[in-house]
């Protein structure tokens, strides 16, 4: 921190001062602990942890410092076993449970750290709904990315109400489209006072509990309550609603599961149109396509003509609309991020789907399309300023500008391999310490296209993404 103080290291200070303010004597250890030499996301997550479990009982911290497996005080590759000695303390009969689970002895990624901490959260919010999580199968023998999923998207709902949904069929064995439905709940648990949570647990189609049937509809309901209250309950009578299922083998992706659910009939063609969207971004990406599940609902939510949870749902207005189907589908790639990175590259997909289904080559971007600011540095500036975009479509068309004169001043190789880094970067959020504020967007395309380019590609790449976002 010597150098200078960056946004994530100024949180990290924050939290530091908070556990000394309380303990000078504990906080202080802590501040001394070999974990905090070099600022890692792990090493500011423990220390989330290490605040819950002040603030759920102040008495519990003292006596994690003194555990036996952390005498010699929390190094970066003991952080898990600082976590899993609090979930100890925490919890002495289920503790155990955890630290001797395959996958922790098999070495710890960081999607199942995420869902270690996710258990802590847990065991301080409910040792009731720890107890049935406990007892999971799917617990017991490691976790995947979806499971891990359905977790943490857990400690966002009401505890009794998160117990319930626990104990329901579909989350007995987890499948992708029941993690897309527990994150629709989650959604729906923070809109309107919790209003449409109730309402769906309360339906009486789900008296039983949902079913994996049912979590495919399940998981299209999330923001309903805002765009189409009615939807919430339509969508869940069995005599309106219609839902159907394929099966494809993408290239890369292996098995993935395509479902379109819509009220009363619709287009004949929605599904052939998802299955050849998601066919065709893959095959440019050259990276599998992220989801294992996406499902989509066909209803009209005017406004706007569709949007997309990257979680693995998207909802398009219009059912037989291939250039909408092609970008929401695109965000499962481009999730949320910089808005004009996630809209320029999916506006991008979406073109390259559209002219490879007609047989026409891409077009290039012509100026003007954004008539309220000229570069896209003007346009963050004004966004900075004054809180609202200087036009809706201003992320649309200046993003995926950038990304059209790049692809034809690169060529086709060398422009996919930049735009694959790209995802890949903003996927994993490789630069987070580095690309920070409102800079972060164009420090991530830099790295992509430039630092980390071949030097021919990036004596091109560099001018070319200083004009578009400078002017």
């Amino acid at each position: 921190m010597q150098d200078s103080v960056s946004e994530e290291e100024h949180f990290l200070i924050a939290k530091i001062y908070e556990l000394v303010e309380w303990d000078a004597v504990a906080g202080g250890r802590i501040v001394a602990m070999p974990f905090l030499d070099t600022l890692e996301p792990r090493d500011n997550s423990l220390l989330n942890s290490l605040l819950e479990l002040k603030r759920y009982r102040a008495d519990l911290l003292p006596h994690l410092l003194r555990h036996g497996d952390l005498i010699g005080g929390i190094a970066d590759e003991n952080r898990v076993t600082a976590i899993l000695a609090s979930l100890e303390i925490l919890f002495p009969e289920y503790g155990a449970l955890f630290r001797s689970s395959a996958w922790i002895e098999d070495g710890v990624t960081d999607f199942e750290f995420g869902s270690i901490l996710s258990l802590h959260r847990l065991a301080i919010g409910s040792q009731d709904l720890i107890r049935l999580l406990a007892l999971k199968p799917w617990v017991q023998d490691g976790l995947t990315r979806v499971e891990t999923y359905v977790i943490a998207h857990l400690t966002g709902v009401n505890p009794t109400q998160a117990a319930n949904i626990l104990g329901m069929p579909f989350l007995e064995h987890i499948h992708d489209a029941d993690a897309a439905a527990v994150g629709s709940l989650t959604y729906l648990s923070g809109t309107a006072g919790n209003y449409y949570l109730q309402e769906v647990l309360l339906h009486p189609t789900l008296r039983g509990g949902i079913t994996d049937e049912l979590a495919h509809v399940v998981a299209v309901l999330h923001n309903m309550g805002e765009f189409r209250p009615d939807l919430v309950v339509a969508l869940l009578d069995p005599e309106q609603v219609r839902v159907e299922r394929r099966t494809v083998r993408l290239p890369l992706g292996g098995e993935t599961i395509l479902a379109v659910v819509r009220i009363g009939p619709g287009s004949q063609n929605t599904m052939e149109l998802l299955e050849q969207a998601v066919r065709s971004h893959e095959e440019f990406m050259g990276e599998a396509y992220p989801k294992r599940y996406l499902g989509t609902l066909a209803a009209d939510i005017s406004p706007v003509g569709g949007v997309a949870y990257p979680k693995g749902t998207i909802t398009i207005g219009r059912d037989n609309d291939y250039r909408l189907i092609a970008h929401e589908s695109a965000h499962m790639y481009w999730g949320p991020f910089v808005a004009w990175i996630a809209e320029g590259a999916a506006t991008f997909l979406e073109d390259v789907a559209v002219n490879r289904r007609d047989g026409v080559p891409l077009t290039p971007y012509y100026r003007g399309e954004c008539p309220s600011a000229d570069s896209i540095q003007a346009y963050e500036q004004f966004y900075e300023r004054t809180g609202t975009p200087p036009d809706g479509n201003c992320p649309y068309s200046l993003g995926s500008g950038l990304f059209k004169d790049l692809y034809f001043s690169l060529g086709d190789d060398a422009f996919r391999q930049g735009f694959r880094r790209l995802y890949l970067a903003t996927r994993d959020r490789s630069y987070r310490g580095e690309c920070v504020g409102r800079t972060a967007g164009i420090c991530y395309v830099g790295a992509a296209f430039v630092k980390n380019a071949p030097p021919e590609a990036a004596a091109i790449a560099g001018p070319i993404i200083h004009r578009w976002y400078y002017g």
